[in-house]
């Protein structure tokens, strides 16, 4: 994965709050995730509404590691100001880069 150079890496994960951060269950996917972070030169975690401050065996990283976060338009407003208080870009359909 070293040899590898990414422009924009989108990322999964099974759930992010701003004080745990990235987590997942698979530990050979979390492998994968973190060697292409290093390598990729834009990072987007996409997730769902539902995956916010869920939990999960495995951290990926804080929630600082990623450029923003692609979600659907069911996210409550109050987690959008929670991450963007932390430094953490939420991006809907109505919230476009």
């Amino acid at each position: 994965m070293e040899k590898f150079h990414i422009d924009t890496f989108f990322m999964s994960a099974s759930g992010v709050s701003v004080e745990k951060g990235f987590l997942d269950y698979g530990l050979d996917e979390l492998a994968v995730k973190q060697a292409l972070l290093k390598n990729a030169t834009t990072t987007f975690a996409v997730i769902d509404h539902t995956k916010f401050y869920k939990t999960a065996i495995f951290k990926i990283g804080a929630v600082t590691i990623v450029d923003g976060i692609i979600t659907d338009c069911k996210i409550p407003e109050e987690i959008v100001n929670t991450f963007e208080e932390a430094s953490v870009m939420i991006y809907t359909k109505e919230h476009t880069i």
